[in-house]
């Protein structure tokens, strides 16, 4: 099996997929509301993986392809292949061939194929083998594009992840809260928080502690065995009410 070197240049993007909002202050008291999340109907919220395609250039035209992935593990996931067609035709599928796993170079338009170069199997746009040694699709994600947004949402079964809890930690000299998040995440990814003064407002990047009096400085974290792979992240609240948002890290692969 061969498959590019995680050691290899990529360029990274940063992506929300799943919101969780917690007022801050309710009732003049600190408390926590239930958690939101966008949702596709058929489809677990935190299964969800929204893409802003203007921010990948090659899905801006029929034929277009990129690969991207959220975790350099690749027992626990491989890239995603995302491939556009007519109109707004979205399909997105593992990228892993199904003859021996090799990852699937990019769609091909000139040539209208994506194909494995480890032994020479194709497939068409939509993942569907044309030729072998392969005998069976890629394994194709649901997808829906909003052409109003923008968003292509794309269900990633057990992809899970989510704002498992949000409390109030303690309370600090201002009189704001500090908030404990506590997430479920993927083994060597990378994760941020994000805040919004409201749901549709611009978020801004804010530090966190990871441990309950720690200091809150850190922009990021990345899970390994050595840290945890459900952490509480300790962010201090700088309004009465705000939202927050869990990011992951996704690379172009």
């Amino acid at each position: 099996m061969t498959t590019p070197s995680s050691s290899q240049n990529r360029r990274s993007w940063i992506k929300t997929f799943v919101l969780g909002s917690a007022s801050v202050v309710a009732g003049g008291l600190p408390g926590t509301t239930p958690l939101l999340a966008e949702i596709t109907p058929g489809a677990a919220p935190a299964d969800i993986i929204p893409l802003p395609v203007s921010q990948y250039p090659a899905l801006l035209n029929a034929g277009g392809s990129v690969r991207v992935e959220f975790t350099t593990d690749q027992a626990t996931y491989r890239p995603i292949l995302i491939n556009r067609g007519t109109g707004n035709a979205f399909y997105a599928m593992d990228s892993a061939c199904k003859h021996a796993g090799c990852i699937v170079q990019p769609y091909d338009s000139g040539l209208g194929r994506v194909r494995c170069l480890c032994h020479g199997s194709r497939y068409d746009i939509a993942g569907r083998v044309t030729q072998g040694p392969a005998l069976e699709d890629l394994t194709a994600f649901n997808t829906s594009y909003n052409a109003t947004t923008g968003v292509l949402s794309i269900h990633v079964p057990g992809l899970n992840l989510a704002i498992r809890s949000v409390a109030v930690q303690s309370q600090q000299v201002s009189g704001a809260p500090r908030l404990a998040l506590k997430l479920s995440g993927f083994p060597f990814a990378s994760y941020r928080v994000r805040y919004a003064a409201t749901p549709t407002a611009s978020t801004t990047v804010v530090p966190f502690a990871t441990t309950p009096t720690g200091t809150a400085n850190q922009t990021s974290i990345r899970l390994t065995p050595a840290t945890t792979y459900s952490p509480t992240l300790y962010v201090d609240a700088t309004g009465t009410r705000g939202f927050y948002v869990i990011e992951l890290m996704l690379t172009e692969y």
